[in-house]
């Protein structure tokens, strides 16, 4: 059985991972893992733009996760990725930033994953505008 907080975390992921070519971007990592790594770089990028952290840090962390791994990574590429992700999954950015503040405040997960899923059904909405 998953942890509850994990599902709050996979909603907000598996909504950004609809936001760009995720498996496309996934099939890069296939060689290297069981699937978890492109969700983990994903999960990591949008907690760091939800936490207010500059994209070049964000970028250096990802690269350093790698290395302890023994995988090299191209910062440029890297950079290039969570620039690309603050664009286009802005409402997981703001979804993670929320789930975050309420976890702080001690709220419970089923009230938060009620939050989360409210602010990324506004997603059709806004692109109607």
């Amino acid at each position: 059985m998953k942890n509850p907080e994990d599902i709050v975390w996979d909603t907000i992921t598996d909504s950004a991972k609809k936001r760009f070519d995720y498996d496309g971007f996934a099939a890069g990592y296939s060689e290297f893992d069981d699937g978890t790594m492109a969700e983990n770089t994903l999960f990591q990028t949008i907690i760091g733009l939800a936490q207010e952290k500059k994209i070049e840090d964000i970028a250096n962390e990802l690269s350093t996760q790698f290395l302890l791994i023994g995988l090299g990574a191209d910062k440029k590429e890297l950079i290039e990725f969570v620039t690309d992700r603050s664009r286009d999954s802005t409402l997981e950015i703001k979804a993670a930033y929320q789930a975050l503040v309420f976890y702080d405040r001690g709220a419970k997960t089923p009230g938060i994953l009620v939050q989360v899923r409210s602010i990324l059904n506004d997603w059709p909405k806004i692109n109607e505008a």
